[in-house]
């Protein structure tokens, strides 16, 4: 049953991949549906906001996982590709990080 269940989302998410040279300092808003994935590389003043939705995010190199939800932020702490799943309908802004 779970198996199944994997499937289904696999065959509804669409895969937004994101370049680095798209990233503009006020953020790109990117509308995720849900079970979108999302992927970029982190790292080097990238930051990821969520606007709306709840977000589950995992890092290259980083056994973690994150769950991020409305008002909330994360900046990948190394260099690496990031795969965000939307876990409901989301607003993402991506841009760099100008909080330091």
């Amino acid at each position: 049953m779970r198996k199944c269940a994997l499937t289904t989302v696999q065959s509804q998410q669409r895969e937004i991949n994101i370049n680095r040279r798209a990233l503009r300092s006020r953020g790109e808003p990117a509308r995720l549906k849900d079970g979108d994935v999302l992927s970029f590389v982190g790292g080097g003043g990238v930051a990821l906001r969520c606007k709306t939705g709840i977000l589950w995010i995992t890092q290259e190199k980083d056994p973690r996982d994150h769950i991020v939800s409305q008002g909330e932020s994360f900046i990948p702490d190394q260099r690496g590709r990031v795969v965000v799943w939307a876990m409901s309908d989301a607003v993402v802004l991506l841009g760099r990080d100008t909080s330091g």
